[in-house]
């Protein structure tokens, strides 16, 4: 069991953006993503190598507030390589919306789920842990012959 909390008013995943023929994530969505990242500390010995539940409470100033799916991409998103390898992990999500005029804020419960698909996650662990080996090839140096 993990519990964290964002400080400030909760965001939500903003659509990728192009201009001069670029596409680019918008910088609100960036520092959202880092203050999520930053707000969770995770135990020694966290698993990255199961199912999860994320329970999320948002607590917005306002009734005029963002929708809560695009918060919760946002929080799964950022935690991708960090609470878990990747948000398919997650077999079960669950948000609120609070309003608090004097603390908006995110809290993030996430849950362990004992599953049967666990050695998927515990081979995909191991794989990750591994180095890889590089095989070492001697190179040959081949000279231009005048024609």
């Amino acid at each position: 069991k993990l519990y964290f909390t964002v400080p400030g008013q909760p965001v939500p995943k903003g659509r990728p953006r192009m201009a001069r023929g670029r596409v680019f994530t918008p910088q609100k969505t960036i520092d959202g993503e880092k203050a999520v990242r930053e707000a969770c500390v995770l135990p020694e010995g966290w698993p990255l190598d199961q199912e999860y539940e994320l329970e999320i409470r948002l607590y917005f100033k306002n009734r005029s507030c963002p929708d809560g799916d695009n918060c919760e991409k946002l929080i799964s998103d950022a935690l991708n390589g960090k609470a878990w390898f990747d948000d398919r992990q997650v077999c079960k999500v669950t948000w609120e919306r609070y309003f608090d005029k004097e603390e908006p804020r995110t809290c993030v419960h996430i849950f362990a789920c004992p599953s049967d698909d666990d050695h998927v996650y515990k081979a995909r662990a191991e794989k990750v842990k591994k180095p890889r080996k590089k095989s070492i090839k001697p190179r040959t140096i081949r000279s231009r012959r005048p024609k």
